[in-house]
């Protein structure tokens, strides 16, 4: 393979993992009563605020997430 080959084979990888980024930020499942811009927001960032780790009766980890209340199990 010549560069060039090696260049567009590049430029559909980075666009490839791109969309696949894209398609992560937007996909479907969200909590109730989280607003899209919320959670896009903390997709982004990688859920940098962590989890809840216990539930109410601090028996079993909840690990949703602290903004945006997405499961992270």
């Amino acid at each position: 393979m010549n560069i060039l080959d090696n260049i567009v084979i590049g430029i559909f990888a980075t666009f490839y993992a791109m969309m696949e980024f894209v398609k992560y930020l937007l996909h479907k499942p969200r909590p109730k009563g989280t607003p899209w811009p919320i959670l896009i927001i903390c997709r982004w960032r990688g859920h940098k605020d962590g989890v809840f780790w216990y539930d109410m009766n601090g028996l079993e980890p909840d690990l949703h997430c602290k903004n945006c209340g997405e499961d992270l199990s």
